[in-house]
Parts: C-alpha cells; structure tokens; sequence
C-alpha cells in the first residue's frame, strides 16, 4: 500500500518557532504525541490573539482536530 506524502512547508502560509522542554519528549528523544496536540493550541490561540479574534481574556472558545498522516 502505498503511503500519502507529506506537503512541503511552501504548502502552509504561517509557521511558528516552539521550543521544547525536557518533559516533552521520551526515552528515545521523539515527542510525545499529547504534546504535538498542544502545540498545535499554542500555535492557533496565538494567531487567533495577534489577527485579533481572541482576547487573551477568555473572549471566545474555539474547537479544535487533529487528522494523523498514517
């Protein structure tokens, strides 16, 4: 069977640099999945705050999925 390719990064029009921590990855150095999902809130509630379209005080909610490349 043969396997999707991954877009290329020129497919995405925003990126953001995220450092990780220590805790964040395992034994064998890969990070953990439930850390992927965060980042992934980190990234859209920042872009949410910077365009304007969410107050840092909790003035909106938003829903979020994650669709894995198998």
């Amino acid at each position: 069977m043969d396997r999707a390719q991954p877009e290329t990064r020129s497919a995405y029009r925003h990126f953001r640099e995220i450092g990780t921590q220590w805790r964040d990855n395992d034994q064998y150095g890969h990070v953990n999945n439930a850390v992927h999902y965060a980042w992934f809130d980190t990234i859209v509630n920042a872009w949410l705050i910077e365009q304007g379209l969410l107050r840092p005080d909790g003035g909106a909610a938003s829903e979020s999925d994650v669709q894995p490349i198998s």
